[in-house]
């Protein structure tokens, strides 16, 4: 017995196109504004119409705004954990992560003061001063390190948590010699 609505052949109702929201959106992940991001917020799709839309712009803003809070405060966030990985170096963010192209590499990924480091079944670690990038596209932050781009492909669970990676990341490498 066929679906209820369903009809074979009919295509799905078109999506509203969303492409400059984003566009704006992906702006203030690299200056973000309070202003700004409330002018977006007004902008969200009808759940009514979009549901899956509007819980992922939705999912966004709340990112943006938990950029804004780190990129205003005046020191580092620091996260109370000993986790044997990074041991008593200081803890700035931890997220669960994967790794995009290894099956089974979901795991932990931590900003700490002194490097990126990908705890899963093996630990990868990054220290700040031979990252050359950490490039952000949608909820995953891929390395770059020097001499060979792309080194991890790390997908975050949301797009506040990419985000914050980025901007504690740039803070940190700033701070390099």
């Amino acid at each position: 017995m066929e679906a209820p609505g369903f009809s074979p052949g009919r295509a799905a109702p078109p999506q509203p196109d969303t492409s400059a929201w984003w566009r704006e959106a992906d702006a203030l992940a690299v200056t973000p504004d309070a202003d700004r991001i409330q002018t977006l917020r007004a902008q969200v799709i009808d759940p009514a119409t979009s549901p899956d839309i509007a819980e992922s712009q939705e999912e966004m803003l709340d990112g943006l705004e938990r950029l804004l809070a780190v990129a205003q405060a005046p020191a580092l966030p620091v996260i109370a954990t000993q986790h044997r990985v990074i041991g008593q170096t200081v803890c700035h963010f931890l997220a669960p992560a994967s790794l995009v192209d290894q099956v089974d590499a979901a795991g932990k990924l931590f900003v700490t003061a002194d490097r990126l480091v990908f705890a899963a079944g093996t630990v990868q670690q990054w220290p700040w001063h031979s990252i050359s990038g950490l490039p952000r596209a949608s909820r995953d932050v891929v390395v770059d390190v020097r001499g060979r781009p792309g080194a991890a492909h790390l997908r975050l669970n949301t797009y506040g948590d990419a985000m914050r990676v980025q901007v504690l990341a740039q803070r940190l490498r700033a701070n390099r010699p």
